[in-house]
């Protein structure tokens, strides 16, 4: 008698609906166990940099993060703000889990350059956590499994001198006020500055580098006090002022603006007649009147007519300050505020022609 043949699909063709029955048990109560045993998670890590060891291991303990131990002698330039992490294991183990990672930089990861990328390696070792680290099924480091660094060796400039040239402003003062560097003052104006050292070695060569944060001073009437540290550009290099909070005081004066009137054929007063007597000598020609500009705040000068101001300003010139032989000369004219004239003395008298102090022409010549 023949044997018959053995057929796989005849065995599993037999009696397939249990089979297929059973198959579709053990797959729900595996996707069942597998929900309520097996756990995922995903972590944003900040990165942190400190100084210390020490600080690393204290910080960690109570809030987890990926640290840089940085000695003060070095500076980080750029760095990402964190890493993510996917873990993957049994689900008592996932919900409690905390990790973080530290790892540490000196001097020589430089080598002989002022600057350098230094990359770090980044796995399961490298994160911890507290107590035993759980068995993991699945462990996934975003964006890439290699930590970028860039750090520079730290310099740092002392007694550095801040002026009005370091002071940066944005917008403009509303119409009919303005303001003038000159009258910007910086408090301290003396300060000491830490960053890398191939940016403060351009400082070092250029007083109006160190430029700080710019001042607001759009539509503004009235002086503009702030406190301000480094521009953003600096503070992104690494560069701050010393000591914290990093700031110094930035003061704008916002003034009116100056106006100006026109004063024409304004009399020259001569007064004593008798010194050029006494010194035998007489007048051949003089200047009879002058055309005179004034130049000052809107506020003093918009309100009054220009033949109010003229009788508020009267020209003098004293003969007796002739130089002696001179039988031409042009000379200063005095100019005298008659009574209260209501004006401050940031109201300027200047030549029309000229926008410079009134002068007088005059000839002479001896008596016979």
């Amino acid at each position: 008698m023949s044997r018959r043949a053995w057929n796989p699909w005849h065995v599993i063709r037999h009696d397939i609906g249990r089979k297929v029955t059973a198959l579709a048990l053990a797959l729900l109560v595996w996707g069942l166990l597998e929900n309520f045993v097996v756990g995922d998670r995903d972590f944003t890590l900040e990165v942190i940099v400190v100084s210390t060891q020490r600080q690393a291991d204290v910080s960690r303990a109570t809030a987890p993060g990926l640290y840089l131990v940085v000695p003060d002698d070095l500076i980080v330039i750029a760095k990402e703000p964190s890493v993510r992490l996917k873990v993957k294991g049994l689900r008592d183990d996932i919900e409690n889990l905390n990790l973080s990672a530290v790892l540490t930089y000196d001097a020589t990861d430089l080598g002989d350059a002022d600057e350098a990328l230094v990359s770090r390696p980044l796995d399961r070792d490298t994160f911890k956590s507290p107590g035993e680290n759980p068995q993991l099924t699945e462990f996934r480091i975003r964006p890439d499994d290699v930590f970028d660094v860039t750090l520079a060796r730290r310099e740092t400039l002392e007694d550095v001198t801040l002026t009005p040239t370091n002071v940066a402003t944005v917008g403009k003062p509303r119409d009919g006020y303005v303001f003038r560097y000159e009258g910007i003052r910086v408090v301290p104006n003396t300060v000491t500055i830490t960053g890398p050292r191939g940016v403060l070695k351009a400082m070092a060569t250029d007083p109006q580098l160190p430029q700080l944060a710019p001042v607001n001073v759009d539509d503004r009437i009235s002086t503009v006090i702030l406190r301000v540290g480094l521009s953003p550009e600096f503070l992104a290099q690494g560069v701050t002022l010393l000591p914290a909070p990093g700031t110094v005081t930035v003061t704008i004066p916002i003034e009116p603006t100056d106006i100006s009137v026109n004063l024409l054929s304004v009399k020259v007063h001569y007064d004593n007649q008798e010194a050029l007597l006494a010194s035998g000598r007489r007048v051949v020609t003089k200047t009879e009147t002058l055309n005179l500009k004034l130049v000052g705040p809107r506020s003093e000068l918009s309100g009054v007519t220009p033949q109010q101001l003229a009788k508020m300003f009267q020209l003098r010139f004293d003969w007796s300050d002739a130089p002696a032989n001179l039988p031409q000369s042009r000379d200063k004219v005095s100019v005298h505020r008659i009574g209260l004239t209501g004006l401050s003395y940031d109201v300027r008298v200047l030549d029309l022609d000229t926008d410079e102090e009134p002068r007088i022409e005059y000839s002479l010549e001896a008596i016979p």
